[in-house]
């Protein structure tokens, strides 16, 4: 899971985000919709992109359902869910962390929900800086993961129960 999401961070040497083209041709195992991004109405997600397309993936039999947002000319986010629970498996941050990226929490999600929402800004010598947002839920002993990687590196709108790292048992 780590090495798809991973080859969506730009290199050091880009401009900036990518546009729509360079995205259909990234080797990162997501199959995009054919015809390219659609204008769509994401505020439900807390997305104010105009633009989308979807696609699906899947990693280690692990299946994702896989959205792009961004405006008419640059891609700005890249998100998988996924479809089904499984038992824990690969730690995503450690997997990054292995493979060289710096990895600090920036924000957590509220507490006392459903899933585990935590916000990381994501570096390395190689790539630009990104967002990561981690969202896991947990089912007795199963898991669901999804994933927002933020090529803008912005944060969405705080939501007021958010926490900062330190506080409230944000760690």
């Amino acid at each position: 899971m780590s090495k798809g999401l991973v080859v969506y961070i730009p290199s050091s040497a880009a401009q900036g985000p990518y546009d729509w083209k360079t995205l259909a041709s990234i080797a990162g195992g997501i199959q995009w919709t054919p015809g390219g991004p659609r204008t769509t109405d994401l505020s439900y997600r807390g997305d104010p992109n105009p633009y989308a397309q979807t696609g699906s993936a899947s990693y280690a039999g692990r299946r994702y359902s896989s959205l792009a947002s961004g405006t008419a000319a640059e891609v700005l986010i890249v998100s998988l869910e996924e479809m089904r629970l499984h038992p824990a498996g690969e730690n995503l941050l450690s997997a990054l962390r292995s493979d060289g990226f710096t990895v600090r929490l920036v924000r957590c999600g509220p507490i006392y929900t459903e899933s585990t929402v935590n916000w990381y800004q994501v570096t390395s010598a190689r790539t630009k800086p990104v967002i990561l947002k981690q969202s896991i839920r947990k089912d007795g002993t199963q898991f669901q993961d999804s994933y927002e990687l933020r090529l803008d590196v912005t944060l969405p709108r705080r939501d007021p129960r958010d926490r900062d790292p330190g506080l409230s048992g944000c760690s």
